[in-house]
């Protein structure tokens, strides 16, 4: 609209949308899910109390949503709670202008409807279960029709070998045939790279927790 006022969210100004800030707020944003799973309405206040916690300032401060008590995250609730007074907002180390938070504001909305947040709980036992869906799905994919024989056959090779991993399942074949010594190195080297996989995806998953509670730290936020 002619004559409005643009707002530019990036920059170095203090209280901009900083890669930094951006990296901060999703990391903020995983753990209110992760730490309040299945209660959807504790996930929602946990969201917006990250975001209000970041815009407040000495002026106006917005703490409403933050958890109470001396072990909170919430440098302004923790000192209440222990019948001190609050410090200066001047020494948060994530901060965004109101002008920002205006802006980011619909996207925190749709971030926090129940409809994410529904598909947040059931995608917790998503993990759990992707390894075994994709073991599934390379025998059958979900775009081409197959028949009822075949998934069902699908989903009892893929569980056994999700289970007992493909030498054992290799071995539990009746079919001596299959059992030759260059299927079992086949499968030798699946099991190998299948757990190589599951270190790697354990130690990002840990990576990632710790920089996450590293943000909640006491002093971090």
């Amino acid at each position: 609209m002619e004559g409005e006022k643009k707002v530019t969210l990036g920059g170095r100004k203090q209280g901009s949308l900083t890669d930094k800030n951006i990296t901060k707020l999703q990391n903020y944003y995983r753990k209110a899910i992760k730490d309040n799973v299945p209660d959807t309405d504790k996930m929602k206040t946990a969201i917006y109390a990250s975001l209000m916690h970041c815009s407040s300032t000495d002026k106006k401060p917005m703490h409403g949503k933050c958890p109470e008590g001396e072990s909170s995250w919430c440098f302004y609730k923790r000192a209440i709670a222990k019948g001190e007074t609050p410090g200066s907002h001047s020494s948060m180390k994530t901060y965004l202008s109101p002008q920002v938070v205006e802006k980011i504001m619909p996207v925190y909305q749709r971030l926090a409807s129940d409809t994410i947040l529904e598909r947040c709980v059931a995608g917790k036992t998503q993990n759990s279960n992707e390894s075994l869906h994709s073991c599934i799905w390379r025998k059958c994919p979900k775009e081409v029709f197959v028949s009822k024989r075949r998934l069902e056959i699908a989903v009892t090779d893929a569980i056994e070998k999700h289970n007992l991993g493909y030498v054992k399942s290799l071995e539990a074949k009746e079919d001596s045939c299959l059992n030759d010594s260059f299927s079992l190195t086949i499968a030798e080297r699946q099991d190998k790279r299948r757990i190589s996989q599951n270190i790697s995806t354990k130690q990002k998953r840990k990576r990632n927790a710790t920089n996450t509670n590293a943000a909640y730290s006491a002093g971090a936020f």
